[in-house]
């Protein structure tokens, strides 16, 4: 074992591993990117992930960067899940769930729970989290995060950012902050800290004041906007002010988040789905511009060469479920409001 690694194992609660084998695993992720790190840690709780990044923080000081890089299942396309530094796997020991309140239905959890482990304990409760991606059955909370994650029921719901309450976010000195939405009057209470948190609110605020215009300028205008960084959302108008979508998306480049507190929706098991056939496409962005004032919570399109293609490869497969003139575009529309009038109007 390395200084470094025998060095952090001396002050982590967690494992701290160097083998080929370790570091070979975690060279990848499901991006075609490979990068081996240095050493693989296992924090066991918050303290463990702030003595690390002081640690590196201190080094740094001293003229040697050693990157940190926090990891969920490496379900992350971007290669955001590798690095050539340290890298903190959550799932071992930081999977639970801290507190659920059955009637507000906020959940707090730590980064490394599986998506799917929290969800099946909402459902049991009559809730769920609606922006589930599609690796939600391998990939973390704390993934989700990272990457604002969106899926088949963003089109009603939105993103992860929207149902995040506030997060623990453990900065590069090793210092701890809740993001949360902050009256006027308690970020100029942050802004009046010596820590690095009062530096980090002072500057971030003087940044947004002084590019104003700027901002304004190249502030995004379309529906859907999963990005991180955002700094359009973090000061609104009445002088409130919010970190959380700066965290949101960032890929642990602004901190490594420790603990998250969730909002949740109430879940609906009974859904209807209407299959929409299309013989002309001019007509598809009016029709789907009317199915989606009808606030369905997923809609899919799928067009005459992929059924073509699917018909091609197994005859038998959609036999019987298709019209005999093949449209040009099919939706799948998906309800799964109690109220059935949506349904009725998107079949007249």
């Amino acid at each position: 074992m390395n200084k470094l690694a025998h060095y952090l194992q001396e002050h982590l609660r967690g494992e701290v591993v160097v083998s080929e084998s370790v570091k070979d695993r975690y060279s990848r992720d499901a991006s075609i990117f490979e990068q081996r790190p240095g050493l693989v840690a296992y924090p066991m709780d918050e303290g463990d992930i702030r003595k690390t990044a002081r640690f590196a923080w201190q080094l740094a000081e001293r003229g040697r960067i050693i990157p940190i890089t926090a990891r969920g299942e490496g379900s992350d396309f971007t290669g955001g899940a590798i690095g050539s530094g340290i890298i903190l796997v959550t799932p071992m020991h930081m999977n639970k769930i801290l507190e659920f309140d059955t009637k507000s239905g906020f959940v707090v959890v730590e980064p490394g729970i599986n998506y799917a482990k929290l969800q099946q304990t909402l459902y049991t409760h009559g809730r769920f989290l609606p922006p589930y991606p599609a690796s939600v059955e391998y990939s973390t909370i704390g993934g989700a995060v990272a990457n604002n994650a969106s899926g088949e029921l963003s089109v009603k719901y939105g993103d992860t950012k929207k149902y995040i309450h506030s997060l623990q976010v453990v900065l590069a000195n090793g210092e701890v902050v809740e993001t949360r939405k902050l009256s006027k009057r308690e970020l100029s209470k942050k802004m009046g800290l010596s820590s690095f948190e009062g530096e980090v609110y002072r500057n971030l605020d003087a940044l947004i004041e002084e590019n104003h215009d700027l901002i304004n300028k190249f502030k995004p205008t379309w529906g859907k906007n999963v990005s991180g960084y955002d700094i359009f959302s973090v000061k609104q108008k009445d002088g409130s002010f919010d970190l959380t979508p700066l965290i949101v998306g960032s890929q642990g480049t602004l901190g490594i988040v420790s603990e998250v507190t969730l909002k949740t929706e109430d879940y609906n098991p009974e859904t209807s789905l209407v299959a929409v056939y299309l013989h002309d496409f001019s007509n598809a962005q009016r029709v789907i511009e009317q199915i989606l004032k009808l606030e369905p919570c997923a809609l899919e399109v799928v067009d005459k060469y992929s059924i073509e293609q699917v018909t091609k490869i197994s005859p038998n497969y959609l036999k019987g479920i298709l019209p005999s003139r093949l449209p040009e575009l099919i939706l799948l529309v998906e309800f799964d409001d109690a109220n059935k009038k949506q349904e009725r109007k998107v079949k007249s």
